[in-house]
């Protein structure tokens, strides 16, 4: 270690003994913490958590946390809260009080934690699936919605909304709600997760056809690179190598397959100069090349989605608006009978998967996304489709509560001149003047022109940091509901540098160190 720093910085000398320098690094390591605690402190929203658990090269597993939210100065913060080393036997109970104890070190309880994102492992899904979090939710016992994590594909649906709900004082008796919520609830299933799921199912389960086509092209990459005459020769010709998939990277075989169609003559010609004489490899047939390009395309529109949803940036508010633009583009027909049975078949898994976000009529509907997207300008557009009464709704049902705010007498009794927005008002309010039934109405308008379009040129932090103070009431809870990530990733991208510092084998978020 002293070479290495030593010939980074030959300026800076290491304490003699490790003794100093351990307790030069615990002593950084608090003022550190102690920084961020003053910074979560000091916060405008809710705290998100991500969380994930991975293996090192030997035996030994640890738990990572990530926070996220708004600081003082409204900057959307990702902090990585530290990690703790599992035990062998990492259950959900020993997962809960790691996390617990992660938390607690920053001054956080997990009445402020508004969600937990994580994968679908069973042991993740147990962890929190008591855990009542945020404005005074009432959750009861679920059933856990996959069993899943980087060792093992199979796993099971579940119903995440399988509980009572609370509204405490977010309703005045007199104002009806049509459809039952889930308040801030205990946990998240990461939305990138959910897509690998969809790919593998997709392709390896439920296409045979199109699955054989893959794996014998996988079967020509593998030989390629693993014999050393065809690996040299390969890379004379194209300097470059061929790409294997991996199981822990997302939709890693869109990137075997996008190098492979490109450089299939090159790979012709090095299997007829170099053939497997034992078990000779079948070569893959024009019509297959065809299928493989277009497959690669259908690829290329989740790779997107992908990496839009991995950012290190707002992602809870873009997700609505990909998954929905995913299930239309796979609801399209294709010509080619095996694409055509994939696209099916994708766009049937995305809606077990992801239909109770999206579709506003499903049994078991969950309006996350469609808050996130609601409070975010550039957004919202994507739900011109639904109702504002409807989406007001789903807003005002979340509000721990609308303050009475005084009635503003020009409004009601329009002594000044009356704008079209204050006659909309006055009109929704005719049956009622509670000051309660004024802001649901103002909300109703503000929620009518953010779907409309009318500030998608507007930044949401900045519009949210500018907001009008008759909305002002609304701010934390946008803020909190946008700096939800909507995947793991800030978690994954935390094992993903570790390990890029040694051969990048777990590294799931960086596809450039593929092999």
């Amino acid at each position: 270690m002293r070479k290495f720093i030593t010939s980074y910085n030959k300026g800076f000398h290491l304490p003699t003994s490790n003794h100093g320098m351990k307790n030069i690094l615990l002593k950084r390591c608090k003022d550190v913490q102690e920084l961020l605690k003053n910074e979560i402190k000091e916060r405008k929203s809710q705290v998100a958590l991500t969380t994930d658990a991975w293996g090192d090269s030997g035996v030994s597993s640890y738990l990572g946390v990530t926070a996220h939210y708004f600081d003082k100065n409204f900057v959307y913060r990702c902090r990585f809260l530290g990690l703790k080393k599992l035990p062998i036997n990492h259950n959900g109970y020993v997962i809960y009080d790691l996390l617990q104890e992660t938390i607690f070190d920053y001054g956080l309880e997990f009445s402020d934690i508004s969600k937990i994102i994580t994968d679908g492992a069973s042991n993740m899904i147990k962890a929190f699936e008591d855990v009542t979090v945020g404005f005074g939710s009432k959750v009861t016992e679920g059933e856990g919605e996959e069993d899943y994590n980087d060792d093992q594909d199979s796993g099971s649906e579940s119903d995440e909304n399988n509980f009572d709900f609370n509204l405490i004082d977010s309703v005045e008796p007199d104002v009806e709600l049509e459809y039952p919520y889930e308040e801030w609830c205990r946990r998240l299933s990461c939305v990138l997760h959910g897509i690998q799921r969809v790919l593998l199912l997709s392709v390896e389960k439920k296409c045979a056809q199109l699955w054989d086509i893959v794996k014998k092209a996988r079967k020509i990459v593998k030989y390629i690179r693993k014999s050393t005459k065809a690996k040299e020769r390969f890379y004379k010709l194209t300097n470059s190598t061929l790409l294997l998939p991996g199981d822990t990277r997302w939709n890693s075989h869109y990137f075997m397959i996008n190098r492979f169609v490109k450089l299939v003559p090159e790979a012709e010609k090095v299997l007829k100069e170099f053939p497997r004489v034992k078990n000779p490899l079948q070569r893959i047939t024009a019509s297959e090349l065809a299928t493989l390009k277009e497959f690669g395309v259908i690829l290329s529109t989740f790779q997107h989605a992908i990496m839009e949803l991995q950012k290190k940036s707002i992602t809870s508010s873009k997700t609505f608006g990909i998954i929905k633009g995913l299930m239309e583009d796979t609801s399209m027909r294709h010509v080619n009978p095996i694409l055509d049975t994939l696209c099916t078949t994708m766009n049937s898994e995305l809606e077990h998967r992801f239909g109770k976000f999206i579709n506003l009529n499903h049994q078991n509907f969950d309006p996350h996304f469609v808050i996130c997207a609601a409070f975010d300008p550039t957004e919202a557009i994507c739900l011109n489709g639904i109702s504002p009464e409807r989406i007001r709704d789903l807003i005002a049902a979340r509000l721990p509560a609308i303050p009475n705010i005084p009635n503003d007498p020009q409004i009601i009794t329009g002594e000044a001149p009356l704008t079209y927005r204050e006659k909309m008002l006055m009109s929704v309010q005719q049956e009622t003047q509670s000051p309660r039934n004024k802001k649901l109405a103002e909300l109703l308008i503000f929620i009518s022109d953010m779907i409309t379009g009318k500030y998608v040129d507007r930044e949401a932090v900045m519009f949210w940091h500018d907001i009008s103070p008759s909305l002002i009431y609304l701010q934390q809870m946008a803020l909190s509901y946008l700096a939800i990530p909507s995947s793991s990733a800030p978690s994954e991208f935390v094992f993903s540098q570790s390990s890029a510092a040694t051969k990048g084998l777990k590294n799931r978020t960086q596809h450039e160190l593929l092999n």
